[in-house]
């Protein structure tokens, strides 16, 4: 943390500095202006996410279960859209 002014910071509690009012408003608006722009940044991620394009699945895929064989286009009833999260797992790794 920056001591704007240069003052010694002589009160800690367990070793976390306490500063006097205008030094810790100073270094609360350093923070802020950084999570201002970590805000503007996650905004700017989030439109990109959305912006992407969509992908056509043409494979006609078909799966087993419980009710027998279904395409894949079969298994939302009447949904036309499917929003797929997914993450892989590296060879090795127990955890993500």
């Amino acid at each position: 943390m920056k001591n704007p002014n240069n003052t010694r910071v002589e009160d800690s509690i367990h070793g976390h500095p306490v500063l006097p009012h205008d030094l810790w408003l100073a270094a609360r608006k350093e923070l802020l202006e950084k999570e201002r722009r970590l805000t503007h940044h996650m905004d700017e991620v989030n439109a990109a996410r959305r912006a992407l394009p969509w992908e056509k699945i043409t494979k006609d895929y078909t799966f087993e279960g419980p009710f027998g064989k279904l395409k894949l286009a079969d298994l939302f009833g009447e949904k036309r859209q499917l929003i797929v999260y997914h993450f892989m797992y590296a060879p090795g790794w127990e955890e993500g």
